[in-house]
């Protein structure tokens, strides 16, 4: 589910550049906000709010461990999806991934592609879905901040 989704998240990244797992940038900013639990959009926002452009280097090459179990998995996009409204409300910004459009043309472009795996993409779609649910009823009705998040643990272990 994870490389899937970060597969999908490059595509959008052709689409709509977006800030993610690495980042540089000239310093536009004293601080990222402190509530903020979605620091690299928190930071997309600065950036485009002083006029600046995002580029998204497709061939770079990043390593990054994402969650080894469904729980984790859940816990980290639940915080994402949280994040994402927080800073909709808070920066006036929202990501591209927020875009209701634009992850229908990932989506059906990644079927297109690797057909063998629609499945996997609906059901993954499906998690994710639920996932913003959770992270829409933490925001509107729990009125939560995860800005100090409970870490997802594996994707902190490094041995596997």
């Amino acid at each position: 589910a994870v490389h899937l989704l970060w597969r999908l998240h490059h595509r959008m990244a052709l689409i709509s550049p977006k800030l993610g797992e690495m980042i540089a940038f000239r310093k536009v900013m004293d601080a990222i906000p402190s509530d903020s639990a979605v620091d690299e959009a928190s930071i997309e926002a600065i950036v485009q709010s002083q006029g600046y452009k995002l580029k998204y280097i497709p061939d770079a090459i990043i390593k990054n461990k994402g969650p080894l179990n469904l729980k984790d998995f859940i816990k980290q996009r639940r915080r994402i999806q949280n994040g994402h409204l927080w800073l909709k409300k808070k920066q006036n910004y929202e990501v591209s991934s927020q875009d209701m459009g634009t992850l229908v043309k990932v989506v059906l472009k990644e079927i297109r592609e690797y057909p063998s795996t629609a499945f996997k993409v609906v059901a993954v779609m499906a998690l994710e879905a639920f996932c913003r649910l959770l992270g829409s009823f933490d925001f509107y009705v729990k009125k939560k901040n995860p800005f100090a998040w409970d870490i997802a643990r594996s994707t902190k272990n490094l041995h596997h």
